[in-house]
C-alpha cells in the first residue's frame, strides 16, 4: 500500500510539473494523456512531445528575420558614417537617396575641372576611398557570417528531425523482450550506443512513413524495396541486445496465474496482508525475466487494492 501511495504521489508531482512548465491546466494534460475510458492512451508520449516541440519553436523565434533585421540596421549605420566622412573630407554636400548617387554626383561635378592623371596609389590615398575602405564590411566576412547562419539553421532542423526519429526508435524498442542488464551504468551505455547507430542516416518524411537515406540514396534491400524504419530498429536491437523468448501464454501458465489470483482474493488480517506482500517482494527480487517481474508488480497493486477495499467502512 505504501508503494502504491508513493507511485500516486510521483505521478501527481510529474503532472504538476507539466502543467507549470507548459502553461496547461490539468484538464488539458488529461486530454493529451488519457483516452475516453480513462486509461493512458497509446499516443500520450507523442502528444506530450508535440507540446514540448511547440514550446521550443516559440522560444527560438524567427532566426532568419532577426538576422536580416540586424544586418539591415548595421548596413544603414555604415552608410551614414561613410557619407558623413566623405562630405567632411571632400567638402561636397547634398542629400542623395543612396551612397552611390552621392559618389556619382561628385564625379559629375568634378568631371569638368582640369584633370590630373592619378595613379592607383593616388586613388587609394583619397579621403573618400579611405573612408569607404574603413567602414565597409568585407564581402568575405559577410559570406562567412551568412554561411555560419545557414549551418546553424540546418543543425536546428536536423536536431528536431532526429528527436522525432529517436522517439519512434525508443517506442519500438520497448516492444522487445530484452534481457535485463543489472548494472545501470552498463545499461545506459548500451542504450546510448544503440541510439547513436541512427545518427548515421538521414531521414525524409512521407506522411507517417519514414524514408531512410544513406549516402544520399534511400535504404533498400537486395530486391530494391524500401527498408522500413521498424525493420532497421529490429536489426539494430538484435545487434546490441539479447532478445529473450516470450513468456508462455495460456495453458499451464494461465492456470497457475488464476490459482494465484484465487489465493489472493481473501485476506485474513493485516498480518496476512504483510506476509503476502513480503512473498511478492521475494519473488520479484529473485526473478530475472522482465516480463514476469511486471506481472509480479501487477499482483502487488492488485493485493493493495484488495486490502484497501477490505478496510473501507
Amino acid at each position: 500500500m505504501e508503494e502504491l501511495e508513493k507511485l500516486k504521489n510521483e505521478l501527481k508531482a510529474y503532472k504538476s510539473f507539466i502543467t507549470k512548465a507548459y502553461n496547461k491546466t490539468e484538464t488539458e494534460i488529461d486530454a493529451l494523456v488519457l483516452d475516453e475510458s480513462g486509461e493512458v492512451s497509446e499516443s500520450a508520449f507523442e502528444n506530450l512531445l508535440q507540446i514540448d516541440t511547440a514550446k521550443v519553436k516559440k522560444l527560438k523565434g524567427d532566426g532568419q528575420g532577426m538576422f536580416d533585421k540586424g544586418y539591415q540596421k548595421a548596413e544603414a549605420e555604415i552608410k551614414t558614417k561613410v557619407e558623413k566622412s566623405f562630405k567632411e573630407k571632400t567638402g561636397f554636400d547634398g542629400d542623395y537617396e543612396t551612397t552611390e548617387d552621392l559618389f556619382d554626383a561628385f564625379i559629375t561635378e568634378n568631371a569638368a575641372k582640369p584633370k590630373t592623371k592619378l595613379t592607383d596609389d593616388d586613388v587609394k590615398k583619397h579621403p573618400a576611398y579611405l573612408a569607404l575602405e574603413k567602414e565597409r564590411v568585407p564581402k568575405s566576412d559577410f559570406e562567412k557570417v551568412t554561411g555560419e547562419f545557414e549551418t546553424y539553421k540546418q543543425s536546428v532542423a536536423r536536431n528536431e528531425k532526429m528527436s522525432g526519429i529517436k522517439s519512434k526508435v525508443k517506442n519500438k524498442f520497448e516492444t522487445f523482450n530484452v534481457a535485463p542488464i543489472e548494472n545501470p551504468v552498463v545499461k545506459n551505455k548500451r542504450l546510448e550506443l544503440f541510439l547513436k547507430e541512427f545518427d548515421d542516416y538521414d531521414y525524409e518524411m512521407d506522411g507517417e512513413n519514414v524514408i531512410i537515406i544513406k549516402d544520399g540514396k534511400r535504404l533498400e534491400d537486395d530486391h530494391g524495396n524500401l527498408i522500413p524504419l521498424d525493420d532497421l530498429i529490429s536489426k539494430k536491437v538484435n545487434e546490441h541486445f539479447e532478445i529473450l523468448v516470450q513468456s508462455p501464454k495460456g495453458g499451464a501458465g494461465q492456470q497457475q496465474q488464476q490459482q494465484q489470483q484465487q489465493q489472493r482474493t481473501v485476506l485474513k488480517d493485516e498480518s496476512d496482508y504483510q506476509q503476502k506482500m513480503k512473498e511478492l517482494d521475494t519473488r520479484e527480487a529473485n526473478e530475472r525475466d522482465p516480463a514476469k517481474r511486471i506481472l509480479i508488480k501487477k499482483e502487488r497493486i492488485e493485493l493493495g487494492n484488495i486490502w484497501m477495499d477490505s478496510n473501507k467502512g
